[in-house]
């Protein structure tokens, strides 16, 4: 018999196990720790990229060190070729970016610049290497003040370049449309044909018989470092002060992500396992743009953030390696329609290469237009007209820096002409021509790949053609004017009687 409590009330049964705040509690643990994955993997990340930005430039500045005291014998090298070259990688990010920004990527692809180079050892041994500086390569067609080159690659000769892709390339710019009615691949065989352009990036190095400095360790000379890149102290983008600050940043980052991602293990353990990811930096950092690349086959956000950043996780470090061990590569013919036009506009007119380099490519560009336009003017009127449709042409195809530099002859010339006795003949040439670049889809985009046309040498352009329209078509000459008043006629009206 159950004894009741004092108060006359049974004691309550005991409570079972709450199976309800139970799972609810499981529940929220472990989304707790899938969103706090989700959330570190993103951090993690973001660290990876700040140590690899540290990596590449400290990385350059090591090797530069590296090849100052482990090297103890040099050797003068000649340039036996140049050649620009497309890879495969590019050639996808402009496939995959092209759809929003083909105006801007009329070149098809950035072209890196690799150096042949032969020269022989210590021991008579010929050797032949392949260099290639810069690393990110060539793209800018902009002839200003700011387009220039490194400290240490401007001692590198430059020789007329010669342009190939890597296997694969071509297919993928031939299926990208550039502009309506041409792909990427055609596009970028009228930039390898902008003589004008390649020309005037020459100038900015010296000549192609110039020696190239190479640095060896004896009985090691296929794998040396360019003089030049020792001597600079590298070629890194990152300034010195701000690799320990990044530095400090990312394994902060990363330490603190981890932990929060590995919560289990004890702070020795972990900071061990960190210490060795970043000292193996060399063997996982370059790695990292491949990484993006596996992505960038699928999204073009990871090929724009290739673009972006591929300029600064791209390490050159001043190294060269034997030329058998480079990568098989396709031949590129540049556009034989521009060749031939640049043909029939300049033959004969190209000034001598200047002794002193020039700074910019500005600079060059307009070393280069005082010459030809100096050759230019010596010609008599009659050799010059049939040059001024070959200009046109070049303008149609895209080269405009001939016809920018000789419009001011043509206007002089249609000037001129406006004599009492001079007949509409005479400068018929010339005036076709000024009407002929001011023609065409481009010229009314000013943000089109040729909308510089209209900002830097249309305004000239236009205001001649409106003068000589003015002068043709001024009373007293055009039929189609309107008679002024007769001998004895007044434009006041009849007053009534």
């Amino acid at each position: 018999m159950t004894k009741k409590p004092a108060g006359g009330r049974a004691a309550p049964a005991a409570a079972g196990p709450d199976l309800t705040g139970i799972a609810v509690k499981g529940a929220g643990l472990v989304a707790s720790h899938f969103f706090r994955k989700l959330f570190v993997l993103p951090l993690l990340a973001i660290g990876a990229v700040m140590w690899t930005l540290v990596w590449c430039g400290a990385w350059p500045r090591i090797s530069a060190l590296a090849g100052d005291l482990w090297t103890n014998a040099s050797a003068q090298a000649q340039v036996e070729s140049v050649r620009l070259v497309c890879t495969r990688v590019d050639a996808r990010n402009v496939a995959l970016l092209s759809a929003d920004e083909s105006p801007v990527r009329t070149g098809g692809c950035r072209l890196r610049e690799q150096l042949v180079l032969g020269f022989r050892d210590e021991q008579g041994a010929a050797h032949r290497v392949l260099a290639t500086p810069g690393g990110w390569g060539h793209r800018s067609t902009w002839f200003d003040d700011k387009t220039a080159v490194y400290d240490y690659e401007r001692v590198l000769p430059f020789a007329p370049p010669s342009f190939a892709l890597e296997p694969g390339a071509a297919t993928t710019l031939e299926s990208t449309e550039s502009e309506p009615g041409r792909n990427q691949l055609q596009a970028l065989r009228r930039f390898a044909g902008d003589r004008w352009l390649w020309t005037s990036y020459q100038w900015l190095r010296p000549s192609p018989d110039a020696p190239v400095a190479l640095r060896y360790r004896a009985g090691n000379a296929g794998r040396a470092w360019l003089g030049a890149f020792v001597d600079a102290g590298s070629n890194a983008r990152m300034p010195l002060g701000g690799i320990p600050i990044l530095g400090f940043a990312a394994c902060w980052m990363l330490f603190h992500c981890g932990r929060m991602l590995f919560p289990d293990w004890s702070t020795r353990r972990f900071a061990v396992l960190l210490c060795s990811v970043l000292l193996a930096s060399p063997l996982w950092a370059p790695k990292l743009l491949d990484g993006i690349d596996y992505f960038a086959e699928r999204a073009d956000t990871a090929a724009r953030l290739h673009e972006e950043f591929s300029r600064d996780l791209e390490v050159d470090d001043g190294r060269v390696q034997p030329l058998a061990a480079a990568k098989a590569l396709e031949p590129l013919a540049p556009d034989e329609a521009l060749g031939d036009a640049y043909r029939r506009a300049l033959d004969g007119l190209w000034p001598e290469r200047p002794t002193a380099t020039a700074a910019t490519l500005g600079e060059a560009d307009k070393l280069m237009c005082t010459g030809v336009r100096s050759a230019f003017e010596a010609l008599p009127v009659a050799a010059r007209v049939p040059r001024y449709g070959a200009l046109a042409e070049l303008v149609r195809l895209g080269s405009e820096g001939p016809a920018r530099c000789l419009v001011p002859v043509a206007i002089a010339t249609v000037d001129a002409a406006h004599r009492p006795d001079a007949p509409y003949e005479e400068a018929a040439a010339e005036r076709e021509f000024l009407v002929a670049i001011t023609q065409g889809e481009a010229w009314g985009d000013p943000n089109g790949v040729h909308g510089y046309r209209q900002r830097d040498f249309a305004p000239g352009v236009l205001e001649a053609l409106r003068r000589d329209e003015q002068r043709r078509y001024s009373p007293g000459t055009d039929p189609m004017a309107t008679p002024g008043p007769e001998a004895g006629q007044t434009d006041e009206p009849e007053q009534p009687r």
